[in-house]
């Protein structure tokens, strides 16, 4: 039982591992998309008024 239990212990830190590196990809993904959805709500803002 515990040759097994070790066995299975490395899985867990390359799931972390996995789900660090797309949560992060996916984050990052998400702060482009909101910078550039701001810049174009900018210029609507700043080409608004003339």
């Amino acid at each position: 039982m515990h040759k097994k239990h070790q066995v299975k212990v490395p899985i867990l830190p390359r799931r972390i591992g996995a789900f660090l590196v797309s949560s992060h990809f996916f984050s990052h993904a998400l702060l482009i998309l909101i910078a550039r959805s701001s810049e174009q709500f900018v210029q609507l803002l700043a080409s608004g008024p003339e």
